[in-house]
């Protein structure tokens, strides 16, 4: 068992640049030692900062315990020249841009924060139970959307319960005759044309219906556009050569 808490806690603690950025004997800390492992040494104050990390099911001898174990393996790392091999170059430079990407990522999500208007809501509730005519078409440039010059399109007829949560959204924001904007795919650009809507014979009651949930779903959705839109402006604004 003991093991296994060594284990659970090096994945925790470690990074895969931990063994190249260590800077404990670059740096000068007049605070006594607490910890020695070979030639290295644990001050109080660096301990009780890495304690402030203990996980909670863990007691302080289990987590110094882990502390030294892993130190112990970064040593043998170290020994075996193991951060000297490209194998784990590579992997140093995946997790670093990994980790950049993820926090880019996080930071965004918790900015965007989209408000859903009790119209919206309203209208969703009013197709469910429609039957929904639209027109698909896929266009092979965005100069093509502009001339309206599509390679490909589709008219379908179906009940608004049977498109994707997306395509709900969609046609929720639309009226009759009113076309979407273009989204890129991997068939290229589309477009979506709201035809007519009309009652289906078994029509589901707005009382029948989660407002919450749809409200969740058109937020989610507008997340989904606004990450779209930002990560197409990233694009516009690049210098972007690609070898065909």
């Amino acid at each position: 068992m003991r093991y296994l808490y060594y284990i659970i806690v090096i994945f925790i603690l470690a990074t895969a640049g931990f063994a190249l950025l260590r800077q404990d004997k670059a740096s000068v800390d007049v605070s006594r030692p607490a910890i020695t492992i070979n030639d290295r040494v644990i001050t109080e104050s660096e301990l009780k900062k890495r304690m402030d990390s203990k996980p909670h099911d863990m007691t302080d001898d289990q987590y110094i315990d882990s502390l030294i174990m892993q130190e112990l393996l970064i040593q043998e790392a170290l020994e075996q020249n193991i951060h000297r091999e490209e194998s784990f170059r590579r992997s140093v430079e995946n997790y670093y841009e990994q980790s950049l990407v993820k926090v880019l990522l996080d930071r965004k999500s918790r900015q965007a924060e989209p408000a859903v208007t009790e119209k919206e809501v309203k209208r969703y509730i009013e197709l469910s139970g429609m039957e929904i005519d639209y027109t698909k078409r896929v266009y092979q440039t965005k100069k093509d959307v502009q001339t309206d010059r599509d390679s490909a399109s589709n008219s379908v007829s179906v009940p608004f319960e049977f498109l994707s949560d997306s395509l709900q959204c969609i046609m929720a924001g639309l009226e009759p005759g009113q076309t979407s904007a273009p989204r890129q795919t991997d068939d290229g650009f589309v477009t979506y044309t709201l035809e007519k809507t009309r009652p289906l014979k078994s029509r589901e009651t707005a009382s029948d219906m989660n407002e919450g949930r749809i409200k969740d779903l058109i937020a989610d959705w507008k997340k989904e556009k606004m990450y779209e839109q930002w990560t197409d402006e990233l694009k516009e604004k690049a210098d972007i050569w690609r070898r065909r």
